[in-house]
């Protein structure tokens, strides 16, 4: 594995990792399909869109404050990275689907109306 694609992967596992934790306070972009977080001078985000086959593709991005692109790959530029080419693809979809949840706080309305439902406390 190159020295990029090392890094590529690191990267996509940290985030993976704190986004389990909750400790990225993702934002959700329904209208780009992306989510996206800022650090003091990066903006990371992780698009979901369809590569030339209709199948998913997880790209990320990362823009400094000027909106100029630094860095971008996507789960397919990290397929050669381990020996299951899926591998980044299944980890880049759980990152922007748990911080899509988070962002738009469905696992605490989802948690809130059942145990609502639970306690007999529905209107």
């Amino acid at each position: 594995m190159s020295e990029i694609l090392s890094k590529y992967a690191q990267f996509v596992d940290a985030l993976l990792l704190k986004t389990r934790e909750t400790k990225i306070p993702w934002d959700f972009i329904p209208e780009h399909r992306q989510i996206q977080v800022w650090n003091d001078e990066i903006l990371c985000i992780i698009e979901k869109s369809l590569n030339n086959n209709w199948e998913d593709l997880y790209s990320v991005s990362l823009l400094n404050k000027s909106g100029d692109v630094l860095e971008s790959f996507t789960d397919e530029t990290l397929s050669s990275a381990t020996n299951d080419p899926a591998a980044y693809f299944r980890k880049l979809q759980s990152v922007y689907e748990l911080g899509m949840r988070q962002a738009i706080g469905a696992d605490r309305a989802l948690d809130n109306f059942l145990a609502a439902v639970q306690n007999d406390r529905l209107v």
